[in-house]
């Protein structure tokens, strides 16, 4: 069993999390400065759901330290978000997005990539 445990964190090494993850509804990034949050056509940060990014460690980066970038006129939704991170920061980054059909929840891995 140790052996087991020993080779997941190995390969979790080996594997670094991504710098930046895209989807059809949204793009998510971190670059050593920031966690950015966009959303694609349509869709819309979801107000109800509060944003956040965990550090690795458990510091929580919460809802009221991003910025918050409205959509185009006459849209009064949120169509990013960006929080500062501190330099090879790690973590996830819990969002909802939405359209006017559905919303979706998601909880993404991030990593600063390294300098």
């Amino acid at each position: 069993m140790k052996l087991l445990v020993a080779g997941v964190f190995a390969a979790l090494s080996a594997n670094p999390l991504p710098a930046r993850v895209e989807r059809p509804e949204w793009i998510a990034a971190a670059d050593g400065a920031a966690v950015t949050l966009v959303t694609r056509a349509g869709f819309h940060v979801n107000p109800d759901y509060p944003i956040r990014f965990t550090l690795t460690g458990g510091t929580k980066i919460d809802r009221d330290k991003f910025k918050l970038d409205p959509c185009a006129p006459p849209s009064k939704d949120t169509c990013a978000a960006r929080a500062p991170i501190p330099p090879r920061a790690e973590g996830i980054l819990a969002f909802s997005v939405c359209n006017p059909e559905r919303c979706i929840i998601e909880k993404i891995p991030l990593a600063s990539p390294a300098p």
